[in-house]
């Protein structure tokens, strides 16, 4: 085969190579598209896992002793109940749209909620 030919031939792939870029393209796009949905469900769990940590943490702060040394009672101040709280809003909040991105398609919250770690 001579260069000509091989010119010749190159350039009638190159004319008809429009669908095959468009497939390329599509298959790019998707994949994109797959990894940041991926990536904002790891960061979901990430976040839960972290919240869940940091609530296993949490203890009530206001403790009354026995004369032994035992204790007798431990209650939550108030803020310390609000903080908890507010922690448990969030882990249902955070895992109500995990769930509505698996489940509905809809990752339009998980988004909002979960943030990438370099941010």
């Amino acid at each position: 085969m001579t260069t000509q030919q091989i010119s010749i031939l190159v350039a009638e792939r190159i004319k008809n190579i429009a669908p095959e870029v468009s497939d390329k393209v599509v298959e790019h796009l998707v994949t994109k598209e797959l990894n940041r949905r991926s990536e904002a469900v790891i960061n979901g769990f990430s976040e839960l896992d972290k919240m869940k940590s940091e609530l296993k943490k949490t203890k009530p702060d206001v403790v009354a002793y026995n004369l032994d040394g035992t204790i007798a009672s431990a209650n939550w101040s108030k803020q310390k109940l609000d903080d908890k709280n507010k922690l448990e809003q969030k882990m249902e909040k955070l895992t109500k749209a995990i769930d509505k991105a698996l489940v509905d398609n809809d990752y339009s919250d998980l988004y909002n909620l979960a943030k990438p770690a370099s941010e």
